[in-house]
């Protein structure tokens, strides 16, 4: 059986999210809610995995990363789910999803495989879609009066977004 990871609202509706599926929760012009199925073959890894920006929903799903703007979850990229393929399935539960308004990205920190903590941070550009990546370990964020406050581990990477790498896209992205 499935259970619920995630909710979250966005725009004039809200989303519930389990392993395998989305469910838009909206009104009826009677107030009466209705839950409407969006997707039955993907949803979000956790609670922390689902971030909004600019009226869409971004989540970290097992089988990649997806945009929701309404209508129906899309796949940011094919090359980005291959690198969510590639990750090691028992930590994908602890993935963090953050925005970052200014430099118009949504950040998820991820276990790349080095333990079993967080400790890679991919930056997607929604304009571009291009992804950067930098060592960090980020356990959790949240958006509060138009700042992201982002819990973080101080070693030797430093402070989570250096201001050196912050801007450049990875190689081949």
């Amino acid at each position: 059986s499935d259970y619920i990871t995630a909710m979250c609202v966005s725009a004039d509706y809200g989303l519930v999210f389990t392993t395998r599926s989305v469910h838009m929760v909206s009104l009826d012009k009677d107030g009466t809610p209705v839950v409407t199925p969006m997707s039955q073959n993907v949803g979000a890894v956790g609670d922390r995995a689902v971030t909004n920006f600019e009226g869409k929903t971004y989540f970290f799903s097992s089988t990649g990363v997806f945009m929701f703007d309404g209508t129906t979850p899309r796949p940011l990229s094919s090359e980005l789910n291959q690198q969510v393929e590639n990750l090691p399935k028992a930590f994908l539960k602890d993935v963090v999803a953050f925005p970052d308004p200014e430099g118009r990205r949504v950040w998820f920190s991820v276990c790349s495989g080095n333990g079993s903590e967080n400790n890679e941070v991919w930056a997607i550009h929604v304009d571009t879609g291009a992804v950067s990546k930098m060592n960090a370990s980020v356990f959790d964020a949240i958006r509060y009066k138009d700042e992201t406050l982002v819990a973080f581990a101080r070693d030797a990477h430093g402070p989570v977004l250096p201001e050196d790498e912050r801007d450049q896209p990875e190689q081949g992205s």
